[in-house]
């Protein structure tokens, strides 16, 4: 008996027709589209299947947070062509494989179009965010915000060439190169490049470019200035009245980032967020003196440490000290616990509290 072929254009609803993502994006066809409805998915190591569109129900990244927990990659993009992807929150996304790459999204040979989505505290070894290899993809409105990596924060690209139209990339943390973006060529010696369309790089530590891509700011309407988020120590980035990101305050006339205007923040910590959130310092590099800001979403006990690159603590600025929910600002004059000068060069951050903690290079310079 011969089984009816499926047509393709099909809608699969998640959880009403399939429980999970990952189970509505296998079940897919080309030409198909998986919708999920709103809420939190424990979800990892999705793997997208060929010119299929995964979306949100409203296309908002309110409506759904894909949440890895740290138990591997979110989404597999390797060898398909024509997929979409549009209106997620990506939290917590881990690859702790030797040389793993892309936490939340890693795409190799392959096209695909991301739009209205957060990638947030993801890690890898290379791409914090998104790695993609020999691939094409192009990233619109979009916010990529606190992802950590050796090198590439947010993205990390090898002989390929994204696009970025109206997104944020902030907070972004590498140890080596490029907080924000960085580019190298592959194996075959192929460039890669990435394009930046009105977009803003900002407070990335080690830099918002790295590698193959230049600085980009005041090119093609890109900027690097403080996105003002509403309340980032509570998980709410929305975007102040007076932020660079929003259409009237950019010569662009766009929004840049996943999300607009409006501070909604109730007090609850939202789906994914970290409980503290150590910024880059300001300046950087820096002579004679540096702040260090850090957001709480509760008040808690900080340590805060300076480090050399040997990992010997060389001052500490708050050792247990009582800090409430909030933003807090603390200086740091490029002296040791002594008081004396300490010499040029690059040093560490570290901010702990309770068993968690983040680190930030910083560069001070004579």
């Amino acid at each position: 008996m011969r089984r009816a072929r499926r047509t393709s254009g099909a809608t699969i609803h998640v959880p009403a027709d399939q429980p999970t993502i990952a189970a509505g994006v296998g079940a897919a066809a080309p030409g198909d589209t998986v919708l999920v409805a709103c809420g939190i998915y424990a979800e990892h190591d999705i793997a997208m299947t060929a010119g299929v569109t995964l979306r949100s129900e409203t296309g908002e990244p309110e409506c759904v947070t894909i949440d890895a927990g740290g138990q591997g990659r979110v989404i597999l993009c390797e060898f398909v062509q024509d997929v979409v992807i549009e209106g997620f929150t990506i939290v917590n996304g881990f690859n702790d494989e030797v040389n793993g790459c892309g936490g939340a999204l890693y795409c190799r040979d392959a096209s695909l179009q991301v739009s209205r989505c957060v990638f947030r505290g993801n890690e890898a070894g290379y791409g914090g965010a998104v790695a993609c290899y020999d691939a094409s993809p192009e990233f619109s409105d979009c916010l990529f915000l606190d992802n950590r990596s050796v090198d590439g924060g947010g993205i990390h690209c090898l002989g390929s060439s994204p696009v970025l139209q109206r997104c944020t990339l902030a907070g972004n943390n590498a140890v080596f190169w490029g907080g924000g973006v960085f580019c190298e060529e592959n194996l075959q010696g192929e460039p890669s490049g990435a394009e930046l369309v009105c977009c803003c790089v900002y407070g990335n530590a080690d830099g918002g470019y790295g590698g193959l891509i230049e600085d980009q700011t005041g090119i093609n309407g890109n900027i690097a200035a403080d996105p003002l988020f509403c309340a980032p120590y509570a998980g709410d980035f929305h975007l102040r009245t007076q932020s660079p990101c929003l259409p009237e305050n950019n010569e662009c006339g766009v929004l840049m980032g996943a999300w607009g205007e409006g501070c909604v923040t109730t007090g609850a910590q939202a789906p994914g967020a970290a409980p503290f959130r150590l910024a880059q310092n300001h300046p950087n590099p820096f002579n004679p003196r540096t702040d260090i800001r850090f957001d709480l979403t509760e008040a808690a006990a900080v340590s805060l440490t300076i480090h050399d690159v040997a990992g010997r603590c060389v001052r500490c600025l708050a050792d247990g000290a009582g800090y409430g929910a909030g933003e807090h600002a603390v200086a740091w004059d490029g002296r040791d616990g002594a008081g004396r000068p300490l010499a040029s060069g690059v040093y560490l951050c570290r901010l702990q509290v309770g068993s968690r903690s983040q680190v930030h290079k910083m560069v001070f310079v004579e």
